[in-house]
């Protein structure tokens, strides 16, 4: 009975087409609403959609007749206002609509607050040298760190550090059903690097994992570690990863800045990028950057300072990461990075400070969530965080 229904009315449907195209060829407001019969479209909805005369799928500036039949079949006119409009190019701005419409990141799940996302404007100024130093020095102060390589275009952050042939999983073996995965399992089948859980991907072996397993693994691990260290890489590649995980945009946020002239123009040019298509704000407190000397430029006179940086940027730059040699010739040549040279431990103590006293800790969730983790004995006092 319902298919008869269905049919009756799509012939009458169809018979008030032909009528008014053969009764009205000046242009009237039914040739104008009743096009073609190319142009009607069906789309089924649940039970509950009957009630509404809009449904909600279809865009309002679209539509401009419907009908709404007992079997909650909705047959309508797809009219655009500007009729020079193919119906190719009306299809393809649909499917654009659908595709841009669900990346809104407030109605996501937000992730833990103890993830620190890091990001540059170029590639090869230390990003990468930047987080693994940090997490070393993060996990000598008796914290639980990992740190992941979501840098789905480069990768290679065993071999950074010398890693390359130690058994561990990697990004693209890592299997989250459901988006879901154990943070505790995954932390013990990770590469050891001293007391740091190494996730590395290794974009030569296969293809990218998907996003959804992406942001499981960062979830999962945040719920097993004191901090997340996620390196989502530079330019074009961070971009696509804020994209696929929305989600990151409200994490504390470290990028490094190379204090050159060129590199200071081309961050602040990828920080308009970042505020304007992936909603992240320099300016706030949960955003800071550590300046790097250009590679192999020992004379100091030619480097910017930190000051004229952060007043160039508006954002704030928590301290300068000189030149080491030694460092330099140990990662160059496979041996990764042995040790926190003895003249970046005053920026990394900055950069401590400034996690979990502003970002971390600060937070709600942290201390209510988090309240037995090892950042518990920081304690609230006079305004200002300090240890017990």
């Amino acid at each position: 009975m319902r298919f008869n229904r269905r049919m009756s009315t799509n012939i009458d449907l169809n018979n008030k087409l032909v009528s008014a195209r053969q009764t009205d060829l000046s242009g009237s407001s039914n040739l104008a609403r009743f096009s073609a019969s190319k142009d009607v479209n069906r789309y089924v909805y649940p039970p509950q959609a009957a009630s509404y005369s809009n449904p909600s799928a279809i865009r309002s500036d679209c539509v401009n007749s419907s009908t709404l039949v007992d079997d909650h079949t909705v047959i309508t006119t797809i009219a655009p206002k500007n009729r020079n409009i193919s119906l190719q190019n009306l299809n393809q701005s649909l499917c654009e609509y659908s595709e841009e419409a669900p990346l809104e990141s407030e109605f996501l799940e937000a992730l833990p607050s103890n993830i620190l996302v890091g990001t540059a404007a170029t590639d090869g100024i230390g990003l990468s040298t930047l987080l693994s130093i940090m997490a070393r020095y993060i996990s000598k102060q008796g914290y639980s760190v990992a740190i992941v390589d979501a840098d789905l275009t480069h990768g290679g952050l065993d071999v950074l550090l010398g890693l390359e042939s130690d058994e561990g999983r990697r990004l693209q073996e890592v299997e989250a059903p459901l988006g879901r995965c154990d943070g505790y399992v995954l932390k013990n089948e990770l590469i050891h690097w001293d007391d740091v859980d190494v996730l590395a991907f290794s974009p030569w072996r296969s293809e990218r994992p998907e996003p959804w397993v992406v942001e499981a693994v960062i979830r999962a691990l945040a719920e097993a570690c004191d901090v997340v260290i996620v390196d989502i890489g530079s330019g074009k590649s961070s971009v696509e990863i804020y994209k696929s995980i929305p989600q990151l945009s409200a994490s504390a946020t470290l990028a490094s800045v190379e204090l050159s002239v060129l590199d200071l123009a081309r961050f602040r040019a990828y920080s308009h990028v970042l505020k304007s298509t992936c909603n992240v704000d320099i300016s706030s407190d949960d955003f800071a950057a550590i300046g790097m000397c250009p590679r192999g430029l020992k004379q100091k006179s030619y480097v910017l300072s930190v000051d004229e940086a952060s007043e160039y940027l508006s954002t704030q730059i928590l301290g300068f990461l000189p030149y080491d040699s030694n460092l330099h010739a140990d990662i160059i040549g496979g041996y990764g990075i042995r040790e926190v040279p003895s003249c970046m431990k005053s920026a990394m103590k900055k950069l401590g400070n400034w996690l979990f006293t502003e970002t971390i800790f600060s937070k709600k969730e942290s201390s209510s969530k988090r309240r037995h983790s090892k950042f518990s004995h920081f304690s609230y006092s006079r305004g200002k965080y300090g240890r017990k």
